[in-house]
């Protein structure tokens, strides 16, 4: 369930964003400068939150009446050392929001909290992660819980972009191989039902969000899903490439049985205003924004 606790939209005073160098948290700084908010953007360079002597610099950089966006995060979390430092950063912050009147909090936190389902996932299915992301994840959003009335919980999915950094399977490296006249190798044929989400739309979400100030759980999610072969086929063609596309035999278990999809209806009842992309139009927009990056 999401509250909107502003009746119309309106602007923050001002807003903190740890973690903007990231792939999501840099979408989310841009957005917030054309919207022309008073924005402080904080990355790896600018603060260890894993640091416990960090929180003197934490307290010097927040005020009273600050908007705090969090998206910073060693990801993915493979292993119980990864999921300590995460919770050591989480941790940090919440030591000195303890002590001001912030105004609003934001989290980033992954559908990975979800375990698998035969069925569309929404907010009501209970977190019960399978996978040492996903428990990282949940943890922070439980350690994050003391703030509840003034705390929003952003659950993206599978998220693709132009600036992505981390050449993950899908849209992300599928459009580097194409643009590099290389073929694509898929995992088995490439049949795995996925929801895939735009950059565009989860950065929109968490304006909104924002704009709203809106507390609870939601899911940045497209509502649909579609076969990595098909995305694989679709940006060929868009591009008009030459690549091939490869199909292997599958090496152990199909990651979530093949089939991990979401509603949306909550998003869509939440913010009425804002439209969201389709795979088609999301993954239509990555590959004009790389023709026109490449001239």
């Amino acid at each position: 369930m999401l509250i909107h606790k502003n009746k119309e939209m309106i602007y923050p005073k001002r807003v903190v964003i740890f973690g903007a160098s990231g792939f999501v948290g840099n979408a989310i700084l841009s957005d917030m400068k054309l919207l022309d908010i008073t924005v402080v953007g904080l990355g790896s360079n600018e603060i260890n939150l894993v640091d416990e002597n960090c929180t003197s610099q934490i307290e010097n950089i927040l005020k009273d009446g600050d908007t705090v966006i969090f998206v910073s995060a060693i990801a993915p979390a493979k292993n119980i050392e990864a999921i300590i430092s995460n919770l050591k950063m989480i941790n940090n912050l919440k030591k000195v929001l303890n002590k001001i009147n912030f105004s609003h909090l934001i989290y980033v936190s992954s559908d990975a909290v979800y375990k698998d389902s035969e069925k569309m996932i929404s907010e009501s299915n209970c977190a019960e992660p399978d996978s040492e992301h996903g428990l990282m994840h949940l943890c922070r959003e439980k350690l994050l819980i003391s703030f509840s009335d003034r705390l929003a919980i952003i659950r993206p999915t599978l998220i693709y972009g132009l600036k992505d950094p981390h050449n993950g399977y899908g849209p992300n490296q599928f459009l580097r191989k194409i643009m590099s006249n290389e073929d694509i190798t898929l995992f088995g044929k490439g049949e795995e039902l996925r929801d895939h989400v735009s950059i565009n739309t989860v950065s929109l979400i968490i304006k909104n969000i924002l704009l709203w100030k809106s507390v609870g759980v939601i899911n940045a999610v497209s509502g649909e899903g579609v076969r990595f072969k098909e995305i694989a086929e679709y940006m060929i063609q868009k591009l008009k490439s030459n690549s091939k596309i490869i199909e292997t035999e599958r090496v152990g278990k199909m990651p979530h049985n093949g089939y991990r999809l979401f509603n949306n209806k909550l998003l869509k009842a939440s913010f009425k205003n804002i439209s969201i992309l389709t795979w088609k139009e999301g993954i239509g927009l990555l590959c004009d924004q790389a023709i026109r990056k490449n001239g």
